[in-house]
């Protein structure tokens, strides 16, 4: 019996130095479905960043006086972008996911109003919509532009958290 619990607990032990290797090994990364180009990226968010308050929901709701993207002359463009951490113990244990979120860009470009319409990664799925949330809350837009003026707009945007099969340098 207690042969059979020496070679279990070493093959735990092995277990465990091969998930921790493989993490190093592993480089993760975040990309966003919608290209931007000639933007500055912002700081890396600390990991003490507060999570701006947000709702899950099906569909957007309607918000009067808040355009749609298919209803402004000029989209809302990016001027500082920041980029979502990659949950540690997601990363660790080798998860992905993808947060679909949507935001109203006020007439001054800051972002409100942040709704995650979707999200996958299971039961890590709170830190992923989390993580995508800050970043998205810490980005600065040019605001839409209608018949000349700055207007609040909804955008949407889709994050994809995703293990890169690179080795680390």
């Amino acid at each position: 019996m207690s042969e059979k619990r020496d070679k279990l607990g070493f093959i735990l032990v092995l277990l465990a130095f091969t998930c921790a290797s493989m993490a190093l090994l592993l480089d993760a990364s975040c990309s966003r479905t919608r290209p931007v180009q000639q933007r500055e990226v912002a700081e890396e968010l600390a990991d003490d960043y507060p999570v701006p308050k947000y709702e899950k929901m099906a569909r957007r709701p309607d918000i009067e006086g808040v355009y749609d993207e298919r209803d402004v002359d000029e989209l809302p463009e990016f001027i500082k972008e920041a980029c979502p951490a990659y949950p540690r113990t997601a990363h660790v244990v080798g998860i992905t996911a993808t947060v679909v979120l949507a935001a109203v860009v006020d007439e001054k470009g800051s972002v409100t109003n942040i709704i995650v319409l979707s999200s996958t990664g299971g039961d890590f799925r709170r830190e992923f919509e989390e993580e995508a949330v800050k970043a998205v809350s810490r980005t600065q837009y040019k605001p839409a532009i209608q018949d000349g003026h700055p207007v609040p707009c909804w955008i949407k945007m889709t994050f994809r958290f995703r293990l890169d099969q690179q080795k680390k340098k």
